[in-house]
């Protein structure tokens, strides 16, 4: 955030974009954990930055094929 917050001395702040992402829900990182986390983040960067970008993460099932022992085959049938 202090990176984003110096930026602002070079560039207006509607040309600086903050990216929240990817937000992936476990049963530590909860809706509520993200929820206040974000909250937090926005308050001390709300005259810093112009955009605010917010994603989850996706999931990619042939990735997931590959690299998990557990996820045999994929839709792709690799």
């Amino acid at each position: 955030m202090e990176t984003l917050i110096a930026l602002t001395d070079k560039v207006e702040p509607e040309h600086v974009a903050w990216r929240y992402d990817p937000v992936l829900l476990t049963p530590v990182y909860t809706i509520e954990r993200h929820r206040v986390t974000f909250s937090r983040m926005a308050d001390v960067l709300v005259l810093c930055v112009g955009r605010r970008i917010f994603s989850f993460v996706e999931t990619c099932t042939r990735i997931c094929a590959s690299t998990c022992p557990s996820s045999r085959r994929s839709p792709w049938g690799t």
